[in-house]
């Protein structure tokens, strides 16, 4: 690997990956072990991967786990290591059910714990998929939850802060915020969180800017943030920092906002959700798009 000091593009990446023993730390980023999972089996040569505790973010392997069962690929795991043949081949299974996304509908679940009551369809409570942990966060805060055969269904109750821990849950922890701002009462303790700021920002501080901006009263800790409630968030203008999940958890905070939010570049959204803002409106949310250049 080549690049331009200090750690500047552009980057020269040439070589080819070799079968070997790895290790990566497990508190990091669950995506670069899930690359190293995809690759390793096609190999020339057996591997090992090595997760060097702590582990977070642990549903994101098992879902990768999962994938590459179903596709024929054969991993074994003994004590955060993982046992890789060589060789192998991916074979199709004919058939996939892609599941609903929860990380998504985290966003919408919150807007009918903070603002009124909203249903989605086509999750599944029994996913492997760790962002499905939003609805005992929301009923945790007091939250009311119905579900049905096909769809689950969240209405705002008397919110109060709880303690969360972000460790398998990283990326509602903006969403979770907002949620914590509106509540009537009580502080949120999110901790454990300290990869949030080696996201698409550093989230921790992205999120906590942004409640500053609309009224909320909070504090950053080194691996969280704190959240105090009681006071309706007032509105105001914020940056997106680039960040789609950052547009997501601004556009959710105005359905309980007493005046307008602001979300500059907010065109982040299309990373994830590029059909966020048509599914916003569809619910009821209100957003008009202005020109902020010459402000």
């Amino acid at each position: 690997v080549e690049f331009t000091p200090p750690w500047q593009f552009p980057i020269l990446i040439s070589g080819k990956l070799q079968s070997g023993n790895y290790s990566l730390k497990g508190n990091v980023s669950s995506q670069f072990v899930t690359g190293m999972l995809f690759a390793l089996p096609l190999l020339d040569g057996d591997s090992t991967l090595r997760l060097i505790p702590p582990v977070e973010s642990r549903s994101y392997i098992d879902m990768t786990l999962d994938t590459l069962k179903k596709f024929g690929i054969e991993i074994k795991e003994e004590d955060n290591t993982f046992y890789i043949k060589g060789n192998q081949q991916y074979t199709s299974p004919e058939a996939v059910t892609v599941e609903g996304d929860w990380s998504n509908a985290a966003f919408f679940l919150t807007a009918g714990a903070i603002a009124g009551s909203v249903t989605v369809t086509g999750l599944d409570e029994n996913s492997l998929q760790g962002d499905r942990e939003i609805l005992s966060v929301l009923e945790r805060m007091g939250a009311k939850i119905e579900r049905s055969e096909n769809s689950i269904t969240v209405s705002r109750g008397g919110l109060t802060g709880i303690p969360v821990d972000a460790g398998n849950i990283p990326d509602l922890i903006p969403v979770i915020s907002v949620a914590a701002a509106s509540a009537d009462s009580g502080v949120t303790v999110i901790s454990n969180a300290e990869r949030l700021r080696l996201k698409e920002s550093d989230r921790l501080a992205a999120i906590s800017e942004c409640l500053n901006n609309i009224g909320n009263v909070n504090a950053e800790t080194d691996d969280g943030i704190v959240v105090w409630s009681g006071e309706k968030i007032a509105g105001g203008n914020v940056f997106s920092f680039y960040d789609h999940r950052i547009v997501m958890s601004m556009a959710i905070a105005s359905t309980a906002s007493s005046g307008d939010i602001i979300i500059r570049d907010a065109e982040a959204v299309n990373k994830s959700y590029p059909t966020f803002f048509d599914d916003f409106k569809a619910l009821g949310g209100i957003c008009d798009v202005i020109d902020t250049q010459g402000e």
